[in-house]
């Protein structure tokens, strides 16, 4: 997951790039790939949270604030050709909705018509927006889960665990959670939108 997490920042960080390419190239498929990219690891983050969600008994406590963004993924993967600007070869979007998507917000079932162009917002306001505020969720998210850890494991050492396993399961690495700070935290990734 933190892999997936560290790709979502070296996206958005290629973002001056893909747009300055655009620029030169008079294209935007290499914008509406690099969104299709960033929502693609969005969804993978978010697969990873429900699945220890799912493994803690958290009943959705950790993967239910990350819905909104799963819901922009899907409505771009799985519907049809978003519309779109093009204004001095730089991609404009609507923004995009969730379940419950307003007028201005585009979704998987709106037509092209039905969308106000004075209301599509550059991709890089778009990218900068979603994951900044997708970053503010997974870090409140990632507390959830190292407590919800914690009580699943009693307080004790994952290492402490590892005695009374197989072989094969010594790989495992140590995970502490008879501190109050997770020591499995995604530190590694920092600047823009995390730590």
């Amino acid at each position: 997951m933190a892999q997936s997490a560290k790709k979502i920042v070296d996206i958005v960080a290629s973002l001056e790039y893909v747009i300055l390419n655009a620029k030169a190239e008079h294209s935007c498929q290499e914008q509406f790939d690099l969104l299709f990219y960033l929502l693609s690891r969005v969804g993978h983050v978010r697969d990873m949270i429900s699945k220890m969600d799912a493994a803690l008994g958290m009943e959705g406590e950790a993967v239910n604030p990350l819905q909104i963004f799963y819901d922009l993924r899907s409505h771009l993967t799985h519907g049809p050709q978003m519309p779109f600007l093009i204004e001095n070869d730089m991609l404009k979007i609507p923004m995009i909705g969730g379940r419950n998507p307003t007028e201005s917000e585009w979704d998987d079932e709106k037509a092209w018509e039905q969308m106000k162009p004075e209301t599509f917002t550059p991709l890089s306001t778009f990218c900068d927006e979603t994951v900044k505020e997708f970053f503010e969720q997974l870090t409140s998210i990632h507390q959830k889960i190292y407590s919800a850890a914690k009580v699943q494991y009693k307080g004790c050492k994952l290492a402490d665990l590892k005695t009374n396993m197989p072989f094969s399961a010594h790989a495992i690495p140590s995970i502490d959670t008879s501190t109050t700070t997770p020591t499995f935290s995604a530190n590694i990734i920092s600047g823009k939108y995390w730590g």
